[in-house]
Order: C-alpha cells, then sequence, then structure tokens
C-alpha cells in the first residue's frame, strides 16, 4: 500500500518540462542521464573491489598459499590448484581449527560492523526498497553510511563461509548510490522520478552480484513491480550495461568476464529427458515450499529461545551459532569451497578421462550428503543479523540436486544399455550431460524460492552461456511455478517483510470499510483553515446541506489558485461503505490514489488511506462484531453445539433440540429487528424534535416581530420609512390566535390597556 499519487505526481512533472526552456530541459535531461550512469559505474566499481575482498578472506580460510596474506590466484599461478584441490594445508594452518576460528571472526565481525554503525544495513533489502518504491515513506533505507558498511559487512559475511549470496545487498546498495547522487546533483526530482531512478539504478545491482545484466533488468520488473515499466526497461538496462562495464574492468575473477565460469555443452539433449527435467522443476517447486516452512520454523524457534537474551546480543548469538555450524559441516565436504567455484564445478560438463567429484557415480552418497546439508542451510543462513542474498544459495542447491539427478539417469542409461541406447541415443560416446541436469534444477530451485520466471531463465542464459538449452530451462521453470502456487509457497521476500510486522502469516481479515474508515466530522468553514494550518496532512472533503458529496480538497491545496483546464488532478476513488477492505484496497492500487472517499448512497460517510488499509490488514484480530454478523455467528456456535451433542442424542431428541434452537433463533432475530425499529423510531423522533423545536423558534421570532408592529407603529414606521409616518390604517392587524388580551383601537388608533 501506498500513499503516494502517482497521476498527481506525473501531470506535475508533465507540467514543469512544459514550462521549461529548451536549454533548461536539455540540462534537466543530461543530468538525470548522468546521474544514472554514474550510479551503474559506482555500482560496478564496488561491486569488483567486494568481490576481490571476499574471495581474499575465503583464500585466507582454506590456506591454499604459504604466506597468509596472497590471495589464491596470486599463488596458483605457479601451481596447478583446482577448487576441489586437496592438496595439504600450508604449516600455519592448525588444520581445522583456523577455519573455524576464521569463519566465526569474519562472521562476527560483520555482525559487530552493522550493530555499531549501521543497524538499518542488515536488513536484506529487497522487499524494503520493494516497499519504498511502491510510495511508503522509509526516510532511512537508504543512506550514504550503508552504502560502505553493508559493502564490507556483505564481504566479511561472505569471506566467512556462510551460505549467503551477495545479490540483495548489491541491490540495496545501487539503490542507496542512486539516492545519494540524486540529492547531491539534482535535488528537484519528484517522489515518483526518484523512485523511477532507484529501481533503475537497482537493476545494476544484481546484474554485477550474478553477471545478468538483462536479467537484473527483469528482475526489478517482477520483484520490485514498479508502475513505470517502459522507463525502468530503458533506464535499468543502460545502468546495468555501465556497471558490468566497470566491472569487467575490475576483473575481479582474473579471466576478463563477469561471470566467474562459461559453461558449454557438447552434446545436445534428447526428448526422453523432457521426462527428468519436469521432474526437476516439481523438486524445485518443492524445495520453494520447503524453504517457506523450514524458515517459519526457525523463526519460531529463535524467538522461543532468545527470549532471554538480550536484544543487542540476540544477533551475536545467531550469527556465531549458525557460522559455527556451517563450518563444522562444510569442512569435510565440498562446501567447505566458496559457491561460486562450487555452482561451477556442479555445472561444468565430464569428460571421458576425468575422476573429480562430480564426475564419478562412486561418490553418488557423498554428493547426496552435500545436498542434504546444502538444502539445510539455505534457510538457516538468510535473513540472519548480516546482510544475505538468496539467489546464489538457492541456484547452487538446485545445482547440486540437478547433479545428483543426472548422475542417477546416468546409471539409469548404463543398467539398460540396450534398449536406451538404440531408442533414444544411438552413437558410441556419452548420452546424459549431468551438467544439464544441474543447470534445469538451478533454474527450478530459482524460481521454486523466489517465484520468479522470466527473470530465473534469462538470469541461468546469462550466467552460464547456455543459449541452446532454452527449452529444458524454460520447461524446468514452469513445471516450478506450478508446483510452488500449488502447495502455498509464497514469495521468499514477502516473509521477511511480514517479520517485520507480523511474525506468523495470519489470513486476510474479513473487515469492511466502515470499520477502518475516518468518520466524516462536520465542521464550519471557518474552522476548515484552521484545521489545516494545525495539522500538516489534513484531508478536507466538502458536502453540501444534505451532506451530499461535492469536493476534495487534497493536504497540499493552495488557499486560492487559478482555474485551468491543464492543471493538474488529483484522481480520488469513491468506495461503499459496506465494501470489503480487500477490495478497497484493490481499488486504490488500480486507481494509483492514496485515498478514497467513503459514500453510502450519495452520502459522504469518511475517508479512507492506505496507511488505514494496511494497517487494517496486517491486524492480529479482527474488530468487535458489526450488526450483521451477530446471528450468523450465534447460530454457528449453536450449529457446534448441536453437533457436539448429536452423539449423545437419539434422533427424536435432536429433532425436539433442532426446533428449540430454530425457536430461539428465530425470537432472537424478533428481538433483534425490534431493537432496530426502536433505535430507529428513537433517531425519527430526535429528528423530529429537532424540527419542530426549529419551527417553533422561527414562529416564535415572527410573532414577537408582528406584536412589535403592532404595539408601536409610528416607531417602528418612522425607523423602516426614513421618519415619515404612514398612513395609520396600513399598519397590519394583529396576529390571529394570540393568547395576550388585545384591546379593539378607536378611532384615535391608541392602544388602550395592552396587559
Amino acid at each position: 500500500m501506498s500513499s503516494l499519487s502517482r497521476p498527481s505526481e506525473r501531470s506535475r512533472d508533465a507540467i514543469r518540462r512544459a514550462k521549461m526552456r529548451p536549454s533548461k530541459a536539455f540540462v534537466d535531461w543530461a543530468g538525470h542521464w548522468a546521474v544514472l550512469m554514474l550510479a551503474g559505474a559506482l555500482t560496478g566499481l564496488l561491486g569488483g573491489v567486494a568481490t576481490i575482498f571476499s574471495n581474499w578472506l575465503a583464500s585466507i580460510r582454506e590456506g591454499h598459499c604459504d604466506v597468509w596474506y596472497v590471495p589464491k590466484f596470486l599463488c596458483c599461478r605457479e601451481r596447478a590448484c583446482t577448487a576441489l584441490d586437496q592438496s595439504p594445508w600450508s604449516p600455519w594452518v592448525l588444520l581445522p581449527f583456523f577455519y573455524i576460528f576464521s569463519s566465526l571472526l569474519f562472521a562476527l565481525a560483520a555482525t559487530c560492523l552493522i550493530a555499531d554503525l549501521a543497524p538499518a544495513a542488515a536488513v536484506d533489502g529487497v522487499p524494503e526498497l520493494r516497499s519504498y518504491i511502491s510510495g511508503n515513506p522509509m526516510p532511512s533505507l537508504l543512506s550514504p553510511l550503508q552504502i560502505i558498511v553493508k559493502l564490507v559487512a556483505t564481504s566479511l559475511a561472505q569471506g566467512s563461509g556462510l551460505w549467503i549470496g551477495p545479490d540483495s545487498p548489491m541491490v540495496h546498495i545501487a539503490a542507496s548510490i542512486a539516492a545519494c547522487l540524486a540529492a547531491q546533483f539534482n535535488t528537484r526530482l519528484s517522489p515518483s522520478r526518484a523512485r523511477l531512478l532507484i529501481a533503475s539504478v537497482s537493476a545494476a545491482g544484481l546484474a554485477v552480484a550474478m553477471g545478468s545484466p538483462i536479467g537484473g533488468v527483469l528482475f526489478v520488473v517482477e520483484t520490485l513491480q514498479p508502475k513505470n515499466l517502459r522507463g525502468i526497461l530503458w533506464q535499468g538496462f543502460v545502468c546495468a550495461m555501465t556497471a558490468n562495464l566497470f566491472f569487467e574492468m575490475v576483473n575481479p575473477f582474473e579471466s576478463g568476464k563477469v561471470v566467474f565460469f562459461q559453461v558449454v555443452y557438447d552434446r545436445a539433449w534428447h526428448g526422453i529427458e523432457l521426462i527428468p527435467f519436469v521432474v526437476l522443476g516439481a523438486l524445485g517447486g518443492l524445495f520453494g515450499r520447503f524453504i517457506d516452512y523450514t524458515r517459519s520454523e526457525i523463526y519460531r524457534l529463535r524467538v522461543s529461545y532468545m527470549q532471554n537474551v538480550p536484544q543487542k546480543w540476540q544477533s551475536f548469538a545467531l550469527v556465531g551459532s549458525t557460522a559455527l555450524v556451517t563450518s563444522l559441516l562444510s569442512f569435510t565436504t565440498v562446501l567447505r569451497i566458496p559457491m561460486h567455484e562450487l555452482l561451477a564445478e556442479a555445472l561444468h560438463e565430464c569428460s571421458a578421462s576425468e575422476g573429480e567429484f562430480f564426475c564419478r557415480k562412486s561418490y553418488a552418497l557423498d554428493l547426496t550428503y552435500t545436498c542434504i546439508v546444502a538444502l539445510l542451510l539455505t534457510p538457516a543462513s538468510y535473513g540472519l543479523g548480516t546482510p544475505s542474498g538468496i539467489m546464489l544459495p538457492t541456484v547452487t542447491s538446485g545445482a547440486l540436486i540437478g547433479r545428483l539427478v543426472g548422475l542417477a539417469m546416468q546409471s539409469l542409461l548404463h543398467a539398460h544399455r540396450g534398449f536406451l541406447s538404440e531408442t533414444f541415443c544411438p552413437g558410441q560416446g556419452p548420452c546424459i550431460t549431468p551438467g544439464v541436469y544441474a543447470l534445469v534444477g538451478a533454474a527450478a530451485a530459482l524460481t521454486g524460492a523466489t517465484k520468479l520466471t522470466i527473470s530465473s531463465a534469462v538470469i541461468l542464459f546469462e550466467l552460464t552461456g547456455a543459449v541452446s538449452y532454452v527449452v529444458p530451462i524454460m520447461s524446468g521453470v514452469m513445471v516450478a511455478k506450478w508446483v510452488v502456487d500449488y502447495v502455498g509457497g509464497t514469495d521468499v521476500y514477502h516473509p521477511v517483510q511480514d517479520d517485520r510486522v507480523m511474525p506468523d502469516k495470519r489470513p486476510v481479515p474479513n473487515l469492511r470499510v466502515q470499520n477502518v474508515m475516518k468518520p466524516a466530522t462536520e465542521v464550519a468553514m471557518r474552522d476548515v483553515q484552521d484545521a489545516k494550518n494545525r495539522a500538516r496532512h489534513t484531508e478536507t472533503v466538502l458536502v453540501n446541506s444534505q451532506h451530499k458529496l461535492v469536493g476534495y480538497c487534497p493536504p497540499d491545496a493552495k488557499r486560492s489558485s487559478d482555474v485551468r483546464d491543464r492543471l493538474p488532478m488529483d484522481a480520488t476513488a469513491l468506495v461503499a461503505m459496506d465494501s470489503s477492505v480487500l477490495t478497497a484496497a484493490m481499488i486504490m492500487e488500480k486507481l494509483d490514489v492514496g485515498t478514497a472517499l467513503v459514500t453510502d448512497r450519495g452520502d459522504f460517510m469518511g475517508l479512507l488511506n492506505r496507511e488505514s488499509v494496511a494497517k487494517a490488514l496486517r491486524e492480529p484480530t479482527t474488530p468487535l462484531l458489526s450488526e450483521g454478523s451477530v446471528i450468523p455467528c450465534l447460530l454457528l456456535v449453536i450449529i457446534i453445539n448441536l453437533w457436539v451433542k448429536a452423539v449423545k442424542l437419539d434422533l427424536q431428541e435432536l429433532i425436539d433440540l433442532r426446533d428449540s434452537v430454530l425457536e430461539e433463533a428465530s425470537e432472537f432475530r424478533k428481538l433483534h429487528l425490534e431493537k432496530q425499529k426502536e433505535l430507529k423510531e428513537t433517531n425519527d423522533n430526535v429528528v423530529k424534535s429537532k424540527a419542530s423545536r426549529n419551527l417553533e423558534r422561527q414562529s416564535s421570532e415572527a410573532y414577537w416581530a408582528e406584536l412589535r408592529l403592532a404595539t408601536e407603529p409610528d416607531e417602528v414606521f418612522k425607523a423602516q420609512n426614513g421618519g415619515y409616518l404612514l398612513n395609520p390604517s396600513s399598519r397590519p392587524p394583529p396576529p390571529p390566535n394570540t393568547s395576550l388580551p388585545y384591546d379593539r383601537r378607536g378611532d384615535g388608533g391608541e392602544v388602550s390597556d395592552l396587559y
């Protein structure tokens, strides 16, 4: 829900651009694109530096080099050392002790950095950006301090070996860079243009983190859900391209590419393999539901076990325990290598002479253990007190599952070599490529966890370069999306957003607009300006004497203004008082307005804004029962009691009980209708009494005026006619049916005795 009125913002921007001189318009256009490209360049440079720093920390943990401060790629130039190198560790490393100690040290250092300098940097970033771009004000989300703190903390957390990725933190960092640059160079940005700029630069963050510029643009469109899709696609494309260009100039992987690896498959896929591809898609959808369920359970365990821990030490306890468990489970397995190297090993194609871990069927049991550990670490490591991303862990976990399925297909083909090879795989060479299964599994797992469809496929295309395997990847993504929707899985970013306001995911309450709206308050026109001066954000609705809606005065309305056809108009929605809150929220979202007017048969009843709607949808319980829900609730309670007692009663007693219940319900309804009728009669009597009093008052004033005219004619007539006395015969007669004793006037026109 948003409090931003985008139609009004777009109208004001259009009027502002129309009033600009050509030279000033060019400066404004050039400044906007300069901020975009500069933000993309800074994102690429900072992303490259962060990648080098995290890889250096990971090489310290692994101990490949003789000197601790030398990164891995420098010492591996002299001797061959692969990602799965099992060579002895250097003498300065005390077996697993230094590995575990360094993991704890880096993870706790990242937590301490965030807790002391920028606590707001501990958030994921993507859910908060989604809320900000929707229009909700979040002043502490984008600040210069968060850029440096989050960049260093992300590198430390990744270097510690935690099962997290850089995707979400880099998106948040890119958005913060855009906000800071816009504040420095272009201070006249409207809220809608500022959000468009921030959403466009956010694509550069994912482009740097995953090496996928086009996938970053599609990720912003699918996840952040901006309104101006045309502007996002073009501006995000330019910004992502600039970021990848500068990231490649830094060359953090020493390969001259924006990705650590590139996969080339020599063998084509066969039609029979669509069956395991569909199975991998189903597993990816179930994996997304597993992440959702596991994270909810882990959250409840954290809340229950962390009640006695002080608030400032909870993040240290969570991060430290997770880093300790991760290092213990990863040291003896292939999980100890950096995640991007593990993904490269899982996706690469094996040759006939290779005997590595991912190519030998004898390692299937070890690979199964690795898959289980990865599946458990993915939901457990996401959402701790350190910046963390979910995309790279889910892609790696899905690749491990797909690799295991590919090895199983190889074993199945070897066991039934004659039938399958003659039918679907003629030839002497290998028929099954396990790397393709890993690729499909990675795409399916990413879709199951994040519910991304097009961007998932494009990210895997750009990450691996396997364009010839478009159909297998798309089939896995399609089935994964169907399965995760069927089993009730949610977007992985939504539970993180809900944890800020409601730990457990509650159903949408069945509320009516009349329970949430601000009731109408009748005030005089002289009080309107005073109310607007006292309150900064006060809406004013104008009605006539019959309470019919006339107009709406927004909070930023001026005291007086010109009336022109080209003035920006605040579009305001009208909703019925008995509508549901969810329907009102959908109307306000579709019309893109921040305030709705509640009416009942044309009568204005109150105001409904997005803040009150969002608060009502987050309420843990519904308000007091309304009038219309008393009888259904009573009948529901009676039916439940009837069902409980039905076991102990025979049929006749059951029928008698039913008749008595129906009679009680009928009496209750009659009583309820009588109460409503009495209440209506009371209201009518009050209205009639008020009207009669007003009529009495008016007749009394007229009576005393006529009486004064009858008793003091000369003075009254002189006052009305400028001092000239008119003919006494033209005076009006005394009021009829008066209770006061009048004496008939004589010829002289004198009044004898009045009282």
